[in-house]
């Protein structure tokens, strides 16, 4: 899987959790359609060992704060 695609998952995942899991708020705090919140979450999901409605998600959101750290520091042409 690409880079570029797995940072649009990470993020949406972010965001949706930081919302709350609400749809409607992600998208349009991502500037795209609920549909394709609702797909990136799902996507995202079939990647990780976990689901994110399985207990606590608190481990979850800090990796994918501490990655969309990462990314936000890194280097242009670092491949993040």
């Amino acid at each position: 899987m690409r880079t570029s695609r797995l940072h649009e998952l990470r993020e949406t995942l972010r965001v949706y959790l930081a919302e709350e899991r609400s749809l409607r708020t992600a998208a349009e705090l991502l500037h795209v359609a609920r549909n394709t919140v609702t797909y990136r979450v799902e996507r995202a999901e079939e990647l990780l060992p976990t689901t994110t409605t399985a207990g606590s998600s608190l481990e979850l959101r800090a990796a994918l704060e501490i990655a969309w750290a990462a990314s936000a520091n890194a280097t242009p042409g670092s491949g993040y």
